[in-house]
């Protein structure tokens, strides 16, 4: 029992111990946790440093990095600016030779032009305008012809003393004319705009049954003195006043619209009826045709005088009655047509015109009613309008007339007048029986001083250069040492002359080309067969020879008309051949047999077949 206690207080006290032992264990590590948990605010709070230590370190390194980068991205620019500098100053220094040699040559072309008097027709591939304005003074004013502007030129430098440097083409010289002729039309139309007042004035005339109607317009500066300007020469189909007019309409329109198209943007467009407005005369022939051109230029001119004004009066209106009017206008527009259906039947050229026509009409009423209400001072100004006629024709008429009124004078007072100088038909019809015939043929017959002369102009100034004396009296007259008639000013029998030598130049010119296309088109030919079939050698025509080739030498040398020892020569040399075993010709010693021959045998066979 004792024994049993002794065990259980063993066992009790090692359990006390190892519950103390645990005890203080558990203790220690519950001190432990204690002094650990304590410790971990200050642990955080040094981590947190720790961390904004590390934030601000990685912030400062991304912005490190950024500006490495842009150091990086800095210099590789830097280095591709170096780059290209090295590359352009080691092309410089590769370049200074040619360079230098450039300018030593550009140098002596300067000291030479500066020395020689050179002349150049272009700057920079363009044609100055110097050169332009000598082209054009050549061909309009001086009547050269195209073919011959580089000629002239050329001549005219030779002997200035001045080089050349360049040419103009044909084609070249068209376009500086045609240039030069758009500049005249808007030059002309701007001094026309600030003249006071303009004069027109044309001509006509036919030549192979074509109309040809020159302009000319006339006006007075700002500053008092007149100018008188070419406006172009225009090909009608007729000469009617309606043509004409329309001909003048044209060429009046075509300057102004070239002019818009050339300075309108910068200078302001200008208007073609401003134009009428300061058109205060016209001078023309005394003819009908011309009387009537008149009175339509003058209704063509009012209208466009009314057109302006309507238009002028149509913005100040209100614009109710703006309305009113274009309904009323409308309105009338459809009835004439035949109403909304006749109108929907038009087309829309043809709507629009009807339109523009009503239009047009609207504005000259209102403009007609505008003038209406002026003074008669200011109508007369604004209509104000003279016509003039030629002189020439004025001095015609009063001749013809002088000689009427001689005749009608001689009959009222019964003096008999010249001896009427009929013709043969004339004659005879004044013979007949018949009053009618008789009186026709008195009345169309003239004598004295017209008729003499009507026969002076028929016999030395015929119309028809076929009758008449022509040329025959002016070389008789000339080998007097007279003139027969005054000189031609104009030239136009030498540029007659000229323009035939010029044609026989181009004639043979052309035949020249024709016959170096014609040699050109042959070489290229043999070219092509040379390239197909090559040429042959000597040595290939040796390859090719056969014996029927060889035997035609013998045959050949009876006919050969030289002496009978350049015979035997080439006999002699057919022999070689045979005897070499080329060829063994038919009818003739063999090659064994010839060998059995001495030279003297052989060259007397040959001769004896010479003779045969």
């Amino acid at each position: 029992m004792s024994g049993y206690t002794q065990k259980a207080d063993r066992v009790r006290v090692e359990k006390t111990k190892t519950y103390e032992r645990h005890y203080r264990s558990e203790r220690k590590r519950a001190s432990q946790k204690d002094n650990a948990a304590a410790c971990l605010p200050e642990q955080l709070h040094s981590l947190q440093a720790s961390s904004s230590n590390i934030a601000a370190g990685a912030q400062a390194a991304e912005a490190q990095l950024a500006d490495t980068l842009q150091s990086v991205n800095h210099l590789k620019s830097r280095n591709e600016t170096l780059t290209k500098w090295n590359c352009a100053l080691t092309m410089r220094a590769a370049c200074a030779s040619a360079a230098k040699h450039h300018t030593i040559k550009k140098t002596r072309i300067h000291s030479t032009e500066a020395t020689t008097n050179l002349f150049a027709l272009k700057e920079k591939g363009i044609f100055t305008d110097t050169s332009c304005a000598m082209v054009r003074n050549m061909v309009a004013t001086l009547d050269v012809p195209i073919w011959s502007v580089n000629a002239t030129i050329n001549a005219m430098a030779e002997a200035l003393g001045v080089e050349i440097t360049g040419s103009v083409s044909g084609h070249s010289i068209r376009r500086i004319v045609a240039e030069g002729g758009v500049a005249a039309e808007a030059q002309l139309v701007d001094e026309m705009n600030i003249a006071k007042g303009v004069t027109l004035s044309g001509d006509a005339t036919l030549h192979k049954n074509i109309n040809y109607q020159s302009h000319h317009i006339t006006y007075s500066l700002p500053d008092g003195h007149a100018a008188t300007q070419f406006a172009g020469i225009l090909h009608e189909v007729n000469h009617k006043s309606e043509t004409q007019l329309q001909g003048q309409k044209s060429c009046i329109e075509d300057m102004y619209d070239t002019y818009n198209d050339v300075v309108g943007s910068t200078a302001g467009a200008l208007d073609v009826r401003d134009f009428l407005s300061k058109v205060k005369g016209m001078l023309t022939n005394h003819v009908e045709d011309q009387k009537k051109l008149v009175w339509l230029f003058t209704k063509w001119k009012q209208s466009c005088e009314r057109e302006v004004r309507g238009e002028r009066a149509l913005v100040t209106l209100p614009p109710d009655d703006v309305v009113h009017l274009l309904w009323e206008m409308t309105e009338s527009l459809i009835n004439e047509v035949g109403g909304i259906d006749g109108w929907d039947r038009l087309g829309i050229d043809e709507q629009q015109s009807c339109y523009s026509n009503a239009h047009h009409n609207l504005l000259v009423q209102i403009g007609q009613e505008q003038f209406g209400s002026l003074p008669q001072s200011e109508k007369d100004v604004i209509d104000f309008f003279v016509w003039a006629g030629c002189c020439m024709h004025k001095e015609l008429n009063t001749a013809k007339g002088g000689n009427s009124r001689m005749h009608a004078w001689w009959i009222d007072n019964s003096v008999e007048g010249p001896v009427l100088l009929m013709n043969k038909d004339n004659v005879a019809a004044s013979s007949a029986g018949s009053s009618t015939p008789k009186q026709r043929a008195i009345q169309v017959s003239i004598g004295g001083a017209q008729k003499v002369l009507e026969l002076a102009g028929a016999v030395f100034w015929h119309k028809d250069d076929k009758k008449g004396q022509q040329d025959s009296l002016r070389y008789y007259f000339e080998k007097l040492c007279k003139k027969a008639c005054e000189r031609d000013k104009s030239g136009k029998e030498h540029k007659q002359r000229f323009a035939q030598v010029e044609y026989d130049k181009e004639v043979v010119w052309q035949h020249q080309e024709q016959d170096i296309k014609k040699r050109a088109r042959h070489d290229a030919a043999g070219a092509k067969l040379d390239m197909v079939v090559p040429r042959l050698t000597l040595e290939d025509i040796t390859k090719l020879r056969t014996p029927e080739i060889d035997l035609q030498i013998v045959l050949a040398a009876k006919h050969i008309p030289t002496m009978k020892q350049k015979k035997v020569e080439v006999l002699l040399e057919a022999v070689g051949r045979y005897l070499s075993g080329e060829a063994t010709p038919s009818g003739h010693p063999t090659s064994l047999q010839l060998q059995a021959l001495d030279n003297n045998a052989v060259t007397s066979h040959l001769l004896r077949m010479n003779d045969d």
